[in-house]
């Protein structure tokens, strides 16, 4: 096998550990997402309560969104996502409840969305099923 041959090999290896890689980190990323209690909070943010350090959970959730590199299939859902919790910190931060209640049922959906679209993404993938 000539040297050529063996750097190409190592090249697509390495391509491949890096897809992997970025797979497990996704799902990783959204079973950190589903944990975090989004469902709750949002229902609660939405009926205009306050909640001890609901903001620090929107904090965390928006970085774990933004350090993800998410499957192409699921950019936009990502991107919905990190917009809405772009928006909602903002209104925490001017204090402006009624955009936080109105913020609130999207922030519900399209967690959902992202992470419900990632798994049937991965189901997919793996079993080769739509």
């Amino acid at each position: 096998m000539s040297s050529s041959t063996s750097l190409e090999d190592m090249g697509k290896n390495l391509e491949s550990l890096k897809e992997e890689l970025a797979i497990h980190t996704a799902y990783t990323s959204a079973v950190a997402i589903d944990s975090a209690g989004l469902h709750d909070l949002s229902e609660a943010l939405g009926q205009g309560r306050e909640v001890p350090h609901g903001l620090d959970r929107i904090k965390r959730v928006n970085k774990i969104v933004n350090l993800t590199t998410w499957p192409e299939d699921l950019k936009s859902r990502s991107l919905e996502l990190k917009n809405i919790l772009s928006d909602m910190i903002a209104a925490f931060d001017e204090e402006k409840k009624e955009k936080i209640r109105e913020l609130a049922p999207m922030l519900h959906s399209s967690y959902h969305r992202l992470c419900n679209g990632f798994y049937d993404w991965l189901l997919k993938r793996n079993t080769g099923k739509s």
